[in-house]
């Protein structure tokens, strides 16, 4: 019963989380920040062995000072 208890509770806590994408926006970033840390923080992940994919929008990152900063604070 108390792990159906918590099962259900985790279930419904995930199923309320925002992106981190949306948590960045509402914390005051640029867009271009969080769509940066976004495609870096999934590379990192994937990088490291975990399930993600490896995804860097390399004309954006070298034109783009606010996505490539995101791009590398989500990478690590």
């Amino acid at each position: 019963m108390w792990r159906r208890c918590c099962a259900i509770g985790l279930l419904a806590l995930i199923a309320g989380c925002q992106s981190t994408h949306e948590q960045l926006i509402q914390q005051g970033y640029p867009p271009a920040f969080a769509d940066g840390f976004q495609d870096g923080c999934g590379s990192g992940r994937q990088a490291a062995g975990a399930l993600g994919e490896f995804h860097k929008n390399v004309p954006r990152y070298m034109a783009d000072k606010q996505y490539g900063s995101g791009w590398d604070d989500g990478f690590r």
